[in-house]
């Protein structure tokens, strides 16, 4: 057999067993260039929970579903830039120069209303004095009409003395008709005071009077008893002073 193998030369042998040699040495044995395969380790995908899922399908680029809404938001992002630029204009153009007006008007408003208080207070003070004059005023009335109501119950007492004496001492009826009647009419004029203070004691004085001008107009004219009389009535009149003026 070795006869019908074709002669080669001892090259061409050794350059063989080179490559052979230099192709083990790259390629190194079988065990050597394969990993077996149980040492790979592949994780496992970590599922996603029903939000998750549900927005991965809301919004992710990978569905037609997200794509829309990936589009509307964008869009209703732009919308939503578009009204808040708009409403920084309104704010700057119209409604910043109104609150300005608005701030002056109330400023003003608060001078003007400073003012009518400070009216009012003139007002008010005004008054207070304006009263405390008119209580002077009817302060200096009530003592001029007391004043007036002495002098004219005096004039009644002076009447009615002076008639007293006429009947007595001068015996002249004539002169006592006189004074009573001027006694009479200053006991009309003083009646209204007295009134105020005792109308039962002013309805007497009236008809006391009346009986002593009838006894002088009476004849004969008992004098004597109608000086009692003039003096029951001045004692009277001497009670209403202590009530009308009292000290």
């Amino acid at each position: 057999m070795d006869a019908d193998r074709p002669e080669t030369s001892k090259d061409e042998e050794i350059v063989e067993t080179s490559a052979s040699v230099d192709v083990n040495t790259e390629t190194g044995p079988a065990e050597e260039t394969q990993a077996p395969a149980d040492t790979i380790y592949q994780p496992e995908k970590q599922r996603r929970s029903w939000f998750g899922s549900m927005m991965n399908f809301l919004f992710s680029s990978e569905t037609a579903v997200g794509r829309g809404m990936r589009r509307t938001l964008r869009w209703t992002a732009f919308v939503l830039v578009l009204f808040a630029a708009g409403a920084l204009t309104m704010f700057f153009w119209r409604v910043r120069p109104t609150e300005q007006i608005l701030a002056q008007t109330a400023a003003q408003l608060v001078a003007v209303q400073n003012e009518i208080d400070g009216a009012r207070s003139q007002v008010a003070e005004s008054q207070s004095e304006m009263s405390a004059m008119q209580e002077r005023v009817q302060a200096a009335e009530n003592a001029a009409q007391a004043a007036a109501q002495r002098l004219l119950l005096t004039t009644l007492r002076n009447d009615i003395a002076s008639a007293r004496v006429a009947l007595i001492a001068d015996k002249d009826v004539a002169a006592a008709i006189l004074n009573i009647s001027a006694a009479d009419q200053d006991l009309k004029e003083l009646t209204p005071a007295i009134e105020k203070i005792n109308a039962t004691l002013a309805g007497e004085l009236q008809q006391h009077l009346k009986r002593i001008q009838t006894g002088l107009n009476t004849r004969p004219v008992n004098q004597a008893g109608l000086a009692n009389e003039l003096f029951a009535f001045d004692v009277k009149l001497i009670g209403l002073q202590e009530l009308m003026f009292p000290e």
